[in-house]
């Protein structure tokens, strides 16, 4: 396999035993099986289901900032639910009473260690790596403020986990963990957003906010704002995902996760 400098880590099973999650790492197109330590196993993409590349984490912290008023631009950050989370791939089946299906696109990062009151010129030692997050919305009850949280329809995360150092290549001038991320937003082979996106907030930022008042821990996701994308209604495609949908997000050094509509 070659010496890795950066590695895209992930979770999959294999074809011929459903159910039985292997861990490993994808490098030039083939599945690399690992016990944490060595390669025990070579797998070709054909025989391959993708999971989740991190499993459940234990909490998921999504960054927004205020828009309008004396305190626009000013970070804040609520809690997702993380008990579902879904791998790429995956059919999502939309509870009876959602209005408007839609999605946000995320992009974040996953904790490897423990810690509390961060100093930023630590925090970026506490980055195991970033993927592609897709938080399945209603967007009409977050309109109408129907619900407790409209932003809790699904959650799905993958392909890859890929390490900071895997990603140099898309690094902002001296930042270590402010990226520009070139991406594609499309459904049913319909594109609706083409773009480059880049944060104006450092995750080292992020990280030191989140842990001012409580604990990061390992395994916990945080992620930047969401990529820019119109509405679904507000699209060619004129309203929310029915079943049969089929959405591609692709970001470039992260690689492409899709997923159905049941």
């Amino acid at each position: 396999m070659g010496r890795l400098t950066g590695m895209k880590l992930c979770r999959f099973e294999l074809s011929d035993t459903p159910g039985e999650t292997r861990s490993g790492i994808y490098h030039e197109g083939r599945y690399y099986e690992t016990d944490g330590q060595n390669a025990i196993g070579v797998h070709e993409p054909n025989v391959v289901r993708l999971l989740s590349p991190i499993g459940q984490p234990p909490a998921y912290r999504a960054f927004d900032a205020i828009e309008g008023g004396p305190t626009e631009g000013t970070l804040f950050y609520h809690y997702l639910n993380p008990a579902g989370l879904q791998g790429t791939e995956t059919e999502i089946v939309l509870p009876p009473a959602v209005l408007e299906a839609d999605f946000e696109v995320r992009i974040g990062a996953v904790i490897q260690d423990k810690g509390l009151a961060l100093d930023p010129r630590e925090a970026n030692g506490f980055i195991l790596g970033y993927l592609i997050t897709c938080v399945i919305t209603d967007a009409r009850r977050i309109d109408e403020s129907i619900g407790a949280q409209p932003r809790d329809v699904g959650l799905l995360a993958g392909p890859f986990l890929v390490t900071p150092d895997d990603l140099g290549g898309h690094l902002t001038g001296e930042s270590q963990s402010n990226f520009v991320w070139p991406y594609e937003i499309s459904i049913n082979g319909t594109t609706i957003q083409k773009a480059s996106y880049q944060s104006d907030y450092e995750m080292t930022n992020l990280l030191v906010q989140a842990t001012e008042t409580s604990s990061i821990n390992v395994g916990e996701i945080v992620s930047w704002p969401p990529l820019p994308k119109p509405r679904l209604s507000e699209t060619e495609i004129g309203r929310g995902m029915m079943p049969s949908d089929k959405v591609l997000i692709r970001i470039e050094g992260l690689g492409a996760l899709t997923f159905r509509v049941a």
